[in-house]
């Protein structure tokens, strides 16, 4: 049998979570997860089976203080990846703007080129003017080839109508505003916002899986995480939810 510790490295299951103890539930023996992060960069209490990703949250000095001792920590500990600023595109979390967020990536990112794989700030699928895929293009426009940076993490929201059609055309469109040979993560999906069933996040997690792992059309999806490791929605208690069992081990 398979398990997490020695199945991860063709796994691209990650845990999205705050709370380090509600993980073992989704890391079993079989467990496609391999990897986790919690927005921030320290792991917090995460078992050393899982790699953990550290994450830059924003360019101001209460993420960046810590961020260079953090990041040191993790890579001693075996982090092959680190990831961008959250959602600058949004007004209600980073919210900075294309050209600050390529001159801080500069700074707090690309010192670790060469050590690690870097993501670039993740983008939310926002249909507003200027974010999401508009947010991207401008961040690359405004690196001009400066910026180091491996892969671009997004973040997607929508209806179980949109579903898993929708997500595949927006990753689609992500790796494009990437570049050429730039991989895409996907550190945060639902479709949550008209209150799907269990069985319907079940069926659009089967069919997002299969396609994220085995249609070579999105191979360049590199990893990705459901939102998220909560009671409630990936875990009842101490056990998988019946589509964090579908996430975790299907």
């Amino acid at each position: 049998t398979s398990s997490s510790t020695t199945s991860s490295s063709a796994n691209k299951r990650g845990a999205a979570y705050n709370d380090a103890s509600l993980v073992s539930a989704l890391t079993g023996t079989g467990s496609k997860i391999s990897w986790a992060y919690n927005w921030g960069s320290a792991s917090s209490g995460l078992s050393s089976d899982l790699e953990f990703v550290p994450m830059l949250w924003c360019s101001t000095d209460t993420y960046t203080s810590y961020w260079e001792t953090n990041v040191k920590a993790a890579i001693a500990a075996g982090s092959k990846y680190i990831l961008g600023f959250n959602e600058p595109d949004s007004p209600s979390q980073c919210d900075i703007d294309a050209s600050t967020a390529a001159a801080a990536h500069q700074t707090y990112m690309n010192p670790y080129s060469g050590q690690v794989s870097i993501g670039a700030p993740a983008i939310t699928n926002s249909n507003v003017a200027g974010e999401s895929i508009d947010w991207l293009d401008s961040f690359v426009s405004s690196c001009a080839g400066a910026c180091d940076f491996d892969f671009c993490p997004v973040h997607w929201y929508n209806t179980i109508e949109a579903g898993a059609a929708d997500l595949l055309d927006f990753v689609t469109k992500a790796q494009t505003a990437c570049g050429d040979g730039k991989k895409v993560w996907v550190t945060e999906f639902a479709p949550n916002v008209d209150n799907p069933t269990d069985a319907e996040i079940t069926s659009f997690l089967e069919t997002v899986q299969d396609a994220f792992d085995n249609n070579a059309t999105y191979s360049f999806v590199e990893r990705y995480s459901y939102f998220w490791v909560s009671d409630g929605i990936l875990v009842n208690g101490d056990a998988a939810s019946s589509y964090g069992n579908t996430f975790a081990y299907a």
